[in-house]
């Protein structure tokens, strides 16, 4: 039981934050829908705390040691152990690869693309940067420029790309047969089927509007992380009709996905009153407080998509627990993570974030063990992930 104590105590606390871009209000929520590119926003990165970075010569360990940054949200020390590597050995494509991931992540789309051009240089029309390539164009919302990337493919991802493109562009007829050459290649089965799938649903309905099919096709794009191209297709829906609830719902999800916050929380407040009861709706204008830290308005539209049903059920209450303590309203974190628990399927790390509360904030070591010793008895093989 010490053990496992000991490993709950090693878990921070996860925190909600943003960053406040600019303010608008409702009344000119118009003025940026005819606007053709997204404003990119740099990704805030972890304070370092000055630690001095050994110099290394070795390719290996350069990049054994940026994926560690990588993964820790450290993207400039990163993306400076990726460039000596690339230097060390620009034949190796690996090197470029993680390079240029880094960099978008960051969204520093220019040095991305610079370093696609730089890497081009060792891999001469290689599909996998020509991917990369259409990808940042996409990023840029420059959709006729990354179309023209994807031409140039000539490998297993020609069919996907081509019929992602074709399906944006409106040629719906060369994206259902493009996408379905592309389903037999194993590795873009799953997101062509995320896009046909737009398309079959659309079906059901003979006499269905066009604007539903765009909706699903736009819903498809957010899905597979193409949030530019989805912020695009709702624009274009909104413009032709304005007051299509399900397209300011999508617009303001793809902009909180891309932590444009101000601009999200403005949206789906639109949406929010054109229908106050879509769990939905409140749900992700929940989230999207929360990391404005309004944590008020964020709780209270967060129990609204409860009390209307959203689902996963589980979702919401799992973010209504982490705003609570966010707030530092720590006992109603507390229930709320009781009743979450309370729940046939409940996952074991959900008992991290409940004992750490309990532990740090309540003082309350009695709940504490035994939601461990809970936790031991459910899943005694389990090793928490958080």
């Amino acid at each position: 039981m010490g053990k496992l104590l000991t490993v709950f105590f090693s878990f921070s606390l996860l925190l909600f934050a943003g960053v406040l871009l600019w303010k608008f209000s409702p009344d000119t929520l118009r003025s940026f829908l005819p606007e053709e590119k997204t404003e990119e926003i740099p990704i805030a990165e972890p304070e370092w705390k000055e630690q001095k970075v050994e110099e290394l010569s070795d390719t290996k360990a350069l990049l054994d040691r940026g994926q560690q940054f990588f993964d820790n949200g450290f993207l400039s020390l990163a993306i400076a152990d990726f460039e000596r590597a690339t230097k060390l050995q620009p034949e190796l494509q690996d090197a470029w690869q993680k390079l240029i991931g880094a960099q978008m992540t960051l969204r520093d789309y220019e040095e991305a693309r610079k370093s696609v051009l730089r890497a081009e240089a060792s891999f001469p029309r290689s599909d996998t940067f020509l991917i990369l390539l259409g990808r940042i164009d996409l990023q840029q919302s420059d959709f006729t420029k990354a179309k023209q990337s994807f031409e140039k493919l000539s490998g297993s991802g020609r069919n996907f790309y081509r019929g992602l493109m074709a399906s944006f562009f409106g040629d719906h007829k060369n994206t259902t047969s493009l996408l379905e050459e592309a389903k037999k290649n194993p590795e873009y089965r799953d997101r062509a089927r995320v896009i046909l799938g737009a398309y079959e649903e659309f079906s059901l309905f003979p006499d269905g509007n066009p604007l539903h099919r765009d909706l699903l096709l736009a819903k498809a794009y957010h899905d597979l992380g193409f949030y530019e191209m989805a912020i695009r297709s709702s624009k274009n829906i909104l413009k032709k009709e304005e007051k299509y609830r399900d397209a300011w719902i999508l617009l303001g999800h793809s902009y909180l996905s891309l932590e444009q916050y101000q601009l999200a929380k403005n949206i789906l407040e639109e949406a929010l009153e054109m229908s106050p009861a879509r769990a939905q709706t409140a749900y992700f204008l929940g989230l999207t407080e929360a990391a404005l830290k309004d944590y008020e308005n964020a709780i209270t539209h967060l129990i609204a998509a409860k009390k209307n049903g959203f689902t996963p059920q589980a979702e919401a209450m799992r973010s209504l627990a982490e705003v609570y303590i966010a707030a530092e309203y720590y006992e109603a974190a507390k229930d709320e993570y009781d009743s979450l628990l309370g729940q046939e399927k409940s996952s074991p790390d959900l008992y991290v974030k409940p004992i750490f509360v309990a532990l740090t904030y309540l003082k309350d070591t009695d709940y504490a063990e035994k939601i461990a010793r809970e936790a031991v008895q459910k899943y005694p093989d389990h090793i928490p992930t958080q």
